[in-house]
């Protein structure tokens, strides 16, 4: 017997007791029932509590033969693998229908990198003059000098600051707390945004409308802002972070430390950056030595 349905049983449990964010419930959301839908569809399977193996393989090579991102399939097997995980726990099923079933190949692809030249055009060159340039680049700022997601910068308060310190409390994923850190010259960016304050909102960052800014926003903000004044096109938040990370690397860093700055769970995330680092050695050993 089916429960009256065990995807929204699960996706609450990942959500009230697991603590998983609400765009992570969301995304095993669409990925389940898309899931389900397939099965339905081509095996007349109307419980997933049915599936076997043979059928997820199925639904992995389909979703590969229309050409989806190699990377959005493990996704959507990871959400099939924690869904049946639950169901195993729960005593709905005894076997586990993913067992044996390998993510795809993934590509290796180095993040994008801003040099400190083309973040300087915005940090040091650039002088705002209205409440929301100031803003603009206060956020900005912040994005370099701690390496958050753009939704930690969204969630962050007034309360979340320490001032004196200048470290910030961050809620990440998983609702896992750490502490990022920033200098003087991002302190004097945040508070000569907040004196262009008179709202009492708790959130540290606002929209036009004063009120707490989505990630869409987020991302505008940056895009926009580095193709009008840096004339640099396609900068993204995440494209903050990975520079955040990777300038840390290139002067000596410690990857366990740059590891806990940017909240990541397993080192083996974080090394990616080694791999950034390593190319720009690469080209510039190519730029400069007789015999390269």
């Amino acid at each position: 017997m089916e429960k009256q349905d065990i995807v929204e049983e699960f996706l609450n449990h990942l959500k009230h007791e697991r603590n998983y964010s609400k765009n992570t419930v969301l995304a095993y959301h669409k990925d389940l029932y898309q899931f389900k839908e397939f099965c339905n569809y081509t095996f007349g399977k109307d419980s997933l509590l049915k599936i076997e193996r043979k059928d997820i393989r199925q639904f992995v090579e389909f979703l590969l033969k229309h050409n989806l991102n190699p990377r959005s399939v493990s996704r959507k097997l990871s959400a099939i693998r924690s869904f049946y995980r639950y169901c195993v726990n729960m005593g709905y099923i005894e076997t586990f229908p993913p067992e044996g079933i390998k993510n795809p190949k993934i590509p290796i692809k180095l993040p994008d990198v801003l040099s400190v030249r083309q973040i300087n055009k915005i940090l040091e060159e650039w002088t705002p003059e209205s409440e929301i340039e100031i803003r603009n680049k206060a956020i900005i700022d912040l994005f370099y000098s701690t390496g958050v997601r753009a939704s930690e910068l969204c969630n962050i308060t007034l309360d979340d600051i320490d001032f004196k310190e200048r470290s910030i409390r961050i809620y990440g994923k998983g609702k896992k707390e750490r502490i990022v850190l920033f200098g003087t010259k991002t302190l004097n960016n945040i508070n000569k945004y907040l004196s262009t304050r008179t709202d009492g909102k708790k959130w540290l960052f606002l929209s036009r409308r004063k009120r707490k800014l989505s990630r869409r926003e987020v991302w505008y903000i940056i895009n926009t802002t580095f193709e009008k004044i840096a004339l640099k096109f396609g900068v993204h938040p995440h494209t903050l972070r990975h520079s955040f990370a990777t300038h840390l690397l290139d002067n000596g860093a410690d990857l366990r430390v740059i590891q806990e700055l940017l909240g990541h769970s397993s080192i083996s995330t974080t090394s990616i950056y080694v791999n950034t680092s390593f190319k720009e050695i690469m080209e510039k050993y190519k730029k400069t030595h007789p015999r390269a």
